[in-house]
């Protein structure tokens, strides 16, 4: 489960139709690359961007995504594939046609080994308008252990608390999720990832600049309290990557 930790990053995409609220419910896969012999990433996102008109002409709900390792320690690989879907059977019946209907183009820009499923919970979602979007957004994860028989599910209500303090406070382009092992993990220590995410640059930079006040209100009402409370401990330090979106047919 260790490798899920090393290199997993966020899922960004908003499943709006989904739920009432922004805490929503996801299967997502990722996969480890390096570039062949002489390709790019701009090959690597040409070559990947080729599978959504097969999604669209058989109505298949999946979303894609190509991150890169920004400050992340020593890794043995140069981007990462993700993929996601709203639920277990919109992955399986996109599985089961890439499997037995699909044939991929020739040309793989890209090496891959592993692939990784996990269960995904967006906990935090405080969005500007789309025209304020990087193209390419900070990601930040640090591997976490629960407290007894903690589950998710406590921190999700800890988090909609916490996005209620956060939007009175006018804090604005953040994102919190968690991810769970589901399939190709081994026993590791660490339970679940925690993953923080900002829309673009200057939400990343405003954070920095109100640390501080964020902090002395979480203590103030309770919710460092309520992590300490189902949470045994995290990673101090987190790993950095950039995250684009390719497409999604999720909406369509």
């Amino acid at each position: 489960m260790k490798q899920l930790f090393t290199f997993v990053v966020l899922f960004l995409f908003s499943f709006d139709s989904l739920a009432l609220s922004d805490q929503y419910y996801a299967r997502t896969e990722f996969s480890t690359c390096k570039l062949a012999d002489g390709k790019t990433y701009e090959d690597v996102v040409a070559y990947h961007k080729q599978y959504e008109a097969f999604l669209k002409e058989n109505n298949l709900k999946y979303a894609k995504y190509i991150l890169t390792p920004v400050i992340a320690g020593d890794v043995d690989y140069d981007y990462i594939t993700w993929g996601t879907w709203p639920g277990g059977v919109e992955m399986y019946e996109e599985y089961g046609a890439y499997l037995n209907d699909y044939t991929p183009p020739p040309g793989n820009p890209g090496i891959c080994s592993g692939t990784f499923s996990v269960h995904f919970n967006a906990a935090i979602r405080i969005r500007p308008p789309v025209s304020e979007y990087d193209k390419r957004m900070f990601v930040e994860f640090r591997n976490c252990k629960f407290k007894g028989e903690s589950t998710v599910d406590d921190l999700l209500k800890i988090d909609a608390e916490r996005e209620a303090i956060m939007r009175d406070a006018d804090a604005m382009g953040y994102g919190r999720s968690y991810l769970r092992p589901y399939r190709g993990f081994s026993d590791d220590e660490y339970d679940f990832a925690v993953m923080t995410h900002w829309y673009n640059r200057d939400y990343r930079a405003d954070t920095v600049k109100s640390y501080r006040k964020m902090a002395t209100l979480f203590r103030e009402k309770g919710i460092f309290d309520g992590y300490r409370e189902h949470v045994e401990g995290c990673e101090r330090t987190p790993r950095v990557y950039a995250s684009e979106w390719l497409y999604s047919t999720i909406s369509d």
